[in-house]
């Protein structure tokens, strides 16, 4: 459990225990709703992927730094069924260099000549590849420092304040 000490059972303390405990469940329901919205804002209309931008006080303070990586894949095309696979490349003249067994040498099974492949016989998937090709969405990042974080709780002092700054605005506002 907690190694800290906990304060003596009391009513006004666990009227205070109660309280906070609200408190956070308010805050954290606004603000997700609030991140949810200001993420989905800046990765698909106000940031373009792989730029970062400085999230600032109402002073030009420094306050976060936002970043938005760029997409990337992962998967691609394996060979699924070395058998078929083989006696495809068997058929289109293409020498791979498998053993009776149809274990290919690593190099041939790799994702660029396996494209090479695929290109060489006009884009038709052969027997045996698949294509796991998959793209992710671009992620987006805040970091901040200790400093930061300093600044931006001496911006918004109440809970009210910070939840206002945490709302988008309809329209241009400046």
């Amino acid at each position: 459990m907690n190694d800290k000490k906990l304060p003596r059972l009391s009513r006004a303390n666990t009227t205070m225990a109660l309280r906070t405990l609200a408190v956070a469940k308010l805050i954290k329901d606004r603000i997700r709703e609030a991140e949810s919205q200001a993420r989905t804002y800046l990765a698909e209309t106000a940031m373009t992927p792989g730029e970062r931008l400085i999230a600032t006080t109402d002073d030009g303070d420094a306050v976060a730094t936002v970043s938005l990586s760029k997409p990337s894949f992962v998967g691609g095309l394996v060979v699924s069924d070395p058998v078929a696979f083989a006696r495809w490349c068997e058929a289109h003249g293409i020498d791979h260099h498998g053993r009776p067994s149809v274990e290919f040498p690593e190099w041939f099974t790799g994702k660029d000549n396996l494209r090479a492949i695929v290109e060489d016989a006009g884009g038709e998937m052969p027997d045996g590849l698949e294509d796991t090709l998959v793209e992710r969405k671009p992620s987006l990042r805040v970091s901040q420092t200790q400093d930061q974080s300093t600044r931006l709780l001496a911006e918004f002092i109440t809970s009210a304040a910070l939840l206002e700054a945490a709302t988008l605005v309809d329209g241009d506002a400046q």
